[in-house]
């Protein structure tokens, strides 16, 4: 997906920063059970599974085949950014924190999701788009 995408190299540097900080929650997570809230309906650590959708978002930017690249892109994408998007309503919404804060930072790591996977998506999208014969 980063070949002719003008925004590659950009996309490249995020889903890297994205993979190692939340790898890095899932390593906390694993040491300090319970820091990550659970996954609606999975159940699962929601760092676990946020983690599998920026793999497979990253791993989509070296896929050749352009259909399965974009599937395996746009809806682990979009997931990830409905998921961001309602955990971060869940923290502002319920009392007391809902979202993991590390390194005395005060702010909660789901605030951080939409806008980094909206930034991917866009750049996807628009970097493509611009690289279309007219």
């Amino acid at each position: 997906m980063t070949t002719g995408n003008r925004f590659g190299k950009r996309m490249l540097v995020l889903g890297t920063v994205m993979l190692a900080a939340t790898g890095g929650l899932v390593l906390l997570n694993a040491r300090s059970p319970g820091l990550c809230p659970p996954y609606p309906v999975l159940g699962l650590p929601a760092c676990v599974v946020m983690l599998s959708y920026f793999a497979l978002m990253f791993s989509a930017l070296f896929v050749s085949n352009p259909r399965l690249s974009r599937w395996l892109f746009f809806i682990p994408g979009g997931i990830a950014l409905a998921s961001g998007i309602g955990f971060s309503i869940k923290e502002l919404v319920l009392a007391g924190a809902q979202c993991p804060q590390v390194l005395g930072v005060p702010l909660p790591l789901c605030f951080t999701a939409p806008p980094m996977v909206g930034f991917m998506l866009y750049w996807a999208w628009a970097g493509t788009k611009s690289a279309a014969p007219a």
